[in-house]
């Protein structure tokens, strides 16, 4: 099995990575030292190899269900019904 890291501006991957759940954030910006941000970046790569890769792709799946096409289409109808 392969380790995928996916590497998104925090502001964005909070919707989606739920951090030592399904995967783990870095904080970033434009501004900060280098240094500080790749020994971040590597201490969170290795927590991800000493993790338990299995339950993290579950709960990627278990977050990522409320976007399939039956519940948006679900969410869609709540919200159109009222205005008929």
């Amino acid at each position: 099995m392969a380790l995928e890291l996916l590497l998104l501006p925090i502001k964005k991957s909070k919707i989606f990575i739920k951090d030592a759940e399904n995967g783990y954030l870095v904080p970033y910006s434009e501004t900060m030292d280098e240094d500080l941000l790749v020994s971040q970046m590597a201490d969170k790569i290795l927590f991800a190899l000493e993790s338990d890769i299995e339950s993290m792709y579950q709960a990627s799946y278990d977050l990522a269900k409320h976007y399939l096409k039956p519940e948006m289409l679900e969410a869609w109808r709540k919200l159109l019904m009222p205005i008929q």
